[in-house]
């Protein structure tokens, strides 16, 4: 087990207990105290934990509704219309020959049902994503493998993805959205954000209005590495403008 993944684990712990001592954990990974304190280290700098005497706790931000992940399933019901619109207006962006990478997500996997008649090459890592492409669509489907991590459902693992690859547009969603750029609350998302961007002529960011209201505590990507952010029209003024003065390109669909 490698650090990400005893990481997760710890956070799987945390999901089911609201407190776990460093033995239960010690226990449950078969590592060391050593590894333990270090990985908790970690997970309490980046917010997604509280530490305690002699264990951890949830950290209080995550305890909120407003930060707190949730499902995939639980996400697909939610603001249906909003992101519907937004994943027609980012099919707009894609040409025939063009390469593009698609995050995982629910407006991302709405918004790979779009690309039914067109011509492109699709990378992504997301199950529900893969699933639509090779289904519903003629697009030449690439999928990155690895692990599969259930939640958020997507392929990934260090050692796979070395292989190069390079994309005109990487399209993907964002749990939350701050003054600075994209928030999320799983380590492993922000990794394949950053390992992608790092690929990718253009970042195109689809996200519903909903997301300036959440605050997850893990920076994800920030706006001076964002191309475009394709929202509804629930955005306030002074979101929209601090969109602009990033000088990101601000695309609002009509709901």
């Amino acid at each position: 087990m490698n650090e990400l993944e005893r990481q997760e684990a710890i956070l799987r712990i945390l999901a089911t207990s609201q407190f776990a001592s460093v033995n239960d954990i010690v226990d449950l990974l078969d590592v060391s105290p050593a590894t333990v304190r270090r990985d908790i280290a970690k997970l309490n700098e980046q917010g997604l934990i509280r530490k305690v005497h002699g264990g951890i706790t949830t950290a209080d931000n995550l305890s909120s509704a407003s930060s707190r992940s949730k499902p995939y399933i639980e996400n697909q019901v939610i603001n249906v219309s909003q992101k519907e619109a937004i994943a027609t207006a980012a099919a707009e962006y894609c040409n025939d020959g063009d390469t593009i990478f698609i995050h995982g997500g629910t407006t991302c996997s709405l918004f790979s049902r779009k690309l039914a008649l067109k011509n492109l090459k699709v990378i992504t890592n997301s199950v529900a994503v893969a699933d639509t492409i090779w289904n519903s669509s003629t697009c030449n489907l690439h999928v990155l493998g690895g692990d599969l991590h259930r939640e958020p459902a997507i392929f990934y693992s260090p050692q796979l993805w070395a292989e190069e690859f390079y994309v005109s547009r990487y399209f993907l969603g964002t749990l939350g959205i701050d003054d600075e750029g994209l928030l999320e609350n799983n380590p492993l998302l922000v990794r394949v954000i950053d390992m992608v961007v790092g690929r990718a002529s253009e970042v195109v960011v689809l996200a519903d209005s909903s997301k300036f209201f959440a605050r997850p505590r893990l920076r994800a990507l920030t706006f001076n590495r964002i191309s475009t952010l394709i929202t509804d029209d629930g955005i306030s003024d002074a979101n929209a403008k601090m969109i602009e003065d990033a000088g990101v390109e601000l695309i609002v669909c009509s709901t």
